[in-house]
């Protein structure tokens, strides 16, 4: 796929561009240029004639949107010293594009690319040409899953608070000491989520202050990092706003376990029984899984959303992977009955169904009551001929577990039938699992 560049800093006549990737398409343009910055507040700007390690360790900005118009962009920006007129300040920004969203690179993972372009002084800031930008050849899932599997009630805590503001709208504002620190816990989030998932759902930014955020609170920005400096003041923001508009959470002190169903931190709180959350407490739950375990669960999950983004719940790509890798019938069973009701409708609806909700009406809502565990719920499976596996796979959980359950007899009749329709309607399209084709039974 190919990428585009631009490059922008104050030059000779201002603020500019200074150069760009000819044939970069218009719409993908116009969101490069108008993400770029002029202004980056740090805690100690750079000495005029700073050392290698010192422009090696400078604060960088990176930021990431996707746009249905335009496609992927990411914003480079680093602190580039005294422009060309002598003027202290400048900022170069190196901005990526491409169309489309990504099928396996996850936004973050371009944080530790070499191919950034970041001159100091205005002779490196005139001189410097664009390159040619590839994607790293390799990811950071296994340093996610590490810290993951390391940390297990934190990254709990971390993707509920992450699901949780996907969902409401809400910005998800980290604090800490080091922005290493940050990126590896967002890539944590976005590593346990499909790659167009954590791309649609989480554009993010790697730096910004306390006093600036209710400008970030305007845009759709949905993971934050401050300097821990800035965290008394994001927190006094975030309390005062008429309506909660973001979650301000310190890397350093994260929650190690909920209370009465909820999560909270310095008087914050946000649900503890997600999707998402449970999907990873399923993977981590009596030590289940290995790194290795985990490393081929992330990569089916990433083959079975093939590039689409439209999921009810950011937990549902790493639920449909667990179910689809489970060998254990019965356990696959109990996760299906516990995640069905949330794993939600279908999203492609046959255009020649009569019922475009693509919801089965004949069937109707199958009610399922758990006495020992004193819950009901309620399973609404699509029209047969547009089910998925996994509608197929619940249908049978409910059959097979239908005396456990208490399932009304006339029920699992209907249930049976629409399993039958189908394995009719799928049989002959080769989309029918052989787990549930009966003819090879």
């Amino acid at each position: 796929m190919t990428w585009y560049e631009l490059t922008y800093a104050a030059g000779r006549a201002g603020w500019e561009v200074q150069a760009a990737t000819r044939g970069t398409p218009r719409a993908l343009e116009k969101q490069m240029r108008a993400g770029v910055t002029t202004r980056l507040e740090l805690l100690a700007p750079l000495v005029d004639f700073p050392s290698t390690a010192e422009l090696s360790t400078r604060i960088r900005r990176l930021t990431f949107r996707y746009f249905d118009e335009g496609g992927s962009v990411w914003w480079h920006a680093v602190e580039a010293g005294k422009d060309a007129t002598g003027r202290p300040g400048n900022v170069f920004t190196h901005a990526v594009g491409r169309a489309g969203l990504s099928r396996t690179l996850r936004p973050i993972d371009l944080w530790h690319s070499n191919l950034w372009l970041t001159p100091f002084g205005p002779r490196e800031v005139d001189e410097t040409v664009l390159g040619r930008f590839e994607a790293p050849r390799t990811s950071g899932r296994a340093a996610a899953i590490e810290r993951a599997l390391s940390r297990q009630e934190e990254t709990e805590a971390l993707l509920a608070a992450a699901g949780t503001c996907r969902e409401r709208g809400w910005s998800l504002v980290l604090a800490s000491e080091s922005q290493e620190e940050f990126v590896a816990w967002l890539a944590v989030v976005c590593h346990f989520t499909a790659a167009p998932v954590a791309a649609g759902s989480f554009p993010f930014s790697t730096f910004e202050r306390a006093a600036r955020m209710q400008s970030i609170l305007e845009t759709d920005a949905v993971i934050v990092f401050i300097p821990s400096v800035d965290l008394g003041e994001a927190k006094d923001l975030a309390a005062s706003q008429p309506q909660r508009t973001m979650l301000v959470l310190d890397l350093a002190d994260l929650p190690a376990a909920p209370s009465g169903g909820e999560w909270e931190h310095a008087g914050q709180r946000w649900p503890a029984e997600g999707l998402w959350q449970d999907a990873f407490f399923e993977l981590t739950d009596a030590g289940r899984y290995g790194p290795a375990d985990l490393d081929r669960v992330l990569g089916l999950m990433d083959d079975i959303a093939d590039g689409g983004d439209d999921y009810l719940d950011v937990g549902e790509p790493l639920a449909l992977a667990i179910l689809e890798d489970l060998e254990d019938e019965s356990r696959r069973d109990d996760l299906l009955l516990q995640w069905g009701a949330r794993l939600g409708p279908p999203r492609r609806v046959d255009e020649a169904s009569d019922d475009p909700s693509g919801l089965d009406e004949e069937l109707g809502p199958v009610r399922v009551a758990d006495a020992p565990l004193e819950v009901q719920m309620t399973v609404q499976l699509p029209a047969a001929d547009v089910g998925r596996p996994e509608d197929a796979q619940l249908a049978r959980a409910v059959v097979r577990g239908a005396d456990a359950l208490a399932v009304a007899p006339d029920t699992v009749g209907r249930v049976e039938r629409w399993l039958a329709d189908y394995e009719e309607a799928h049989r002959a399209t080769g989309r029918l699992p052989d787990d549930l084709d009966t003819e090879k039974e």
